[in-house]
């Protein structure tokens, strides 16, 4: 993680201003801590690392959102990404549910095995 404080709001700035190095460099500083967040939440790398770059994309999307006053970007960042992870658990929760009505829906049951069920 980036420690220097001029560094950080340097990185800041650029982000702000678009700056696909600043970009770059607050991903590379934040991966490993954020990835670890992500596999937490996920069941798998691959899903973690979808999540990862789903949080990362809204953080640099809302940088300008950031307060220094409120939370440090560690704390700030930390929130997107948990945030993040959220959203992709309910969706897939949500895809799970669909195709299990849809499955039922789909099940044929012969006339014969009815007549034969009683109370």
């Amino acid at each position: 993680m980036i420690s220097e404080e001029q560094n950080i709001d340097s990185i800041i700035s650029g982000c702000k201003a678009g700056n696909r190095k600043a970009q770059e460099q607050l991903y590379r500083s934040y991966y490993r801590a954020m990835m670890n967040l992500c596999l937490r939440y996920t069941k798998t790398e691959t899903d973690a690392l979808e999540v990862l770059n789903t949080g990362f994309y809204k953080v640099f999307k809302n940088i300008h959102r950031y307060n220094a006053a409120k939370a440090t970007l560690y704390t700030w960042m930390r929130t997107v990404i948990i945030n993040s992870c959220l959203d992709f658990i309910k969706a897939k929760q949500s895809n799970m549910e669909t195709g299990e009505l849809a499955r039922a829906e789909s099940v044929h049951v012969p006339p014969a095995v009815i007549a034969k069920m009683s109370a």
